[in-house]
């Protein structure tokens, strides 16, 4: 196979739609910011608002209700936030692990396959019955940001 260097020209449409896809990141992340900054306020409203009610009417009522309120504006804040810290992995109940052990031919193969292509070896390597090739990532909401590394 030769290594022939071609140059790649990218479409208009292309450029339009990638244009596109950063405007729309971009507008993402502005509300975001601008929900992320209300919701902050509205959570100092309500603890403060609750720290209020139950300093003046002190009684059970008020100190359920001081709580509630306060409480409110602590869950909307971490409802907004909560995304950040999470994490999707993928599903690989269906697949069975191989080692290079078990099937050493299809290990040489891959690895003939790494230096040609020049990527890294994968981690891990497993059998589907579905006719299928792929790369499995474990992103989260910093995946848009980040580079992820490959699982497997």
């Amino acid at each position: 196979m030769k290594n022939k260097k071609t140059a790649i020209k990218v479409s208009q449409e292309y450029k339009s739609q990638t244009a596109k896809a950063i405007a729309s990141i971009a507008l993402f992340l502005l509300t975001y910011i601008l929900m992320l900054a209300l919701a902050i306020i509205l959570t100092i409203l309500c603890v403060y608002g609750g720290i209020l009610l139950i300093a003046f009417w002190p009684n059970f009522v008020t100190i359920v209700l001081g709580i509630g309120l306060a409480s409110l504006g602590i869950l909307v804040l971490f409802f907004l936030v909560k995304f950040v810290f999470q994490t999707h992995k993928a599903d690989r109940s269906n697949l069975t692990e191989i080692t290079q052990r078990e099937e050493p031919e299809l290990f040489v193969l891959i690895e003939e396959i790494v230096q040609e292509i020049g990527t890294s070896f994968p981690k891990k390597v497993y059998l589907s019955v579905d006719v299928n090739a792929s790369v499995f990532y474990d992103s989260n909401f910093w995946s848009m940001f980040l580079p992820i590394k490959k699982t497997s």
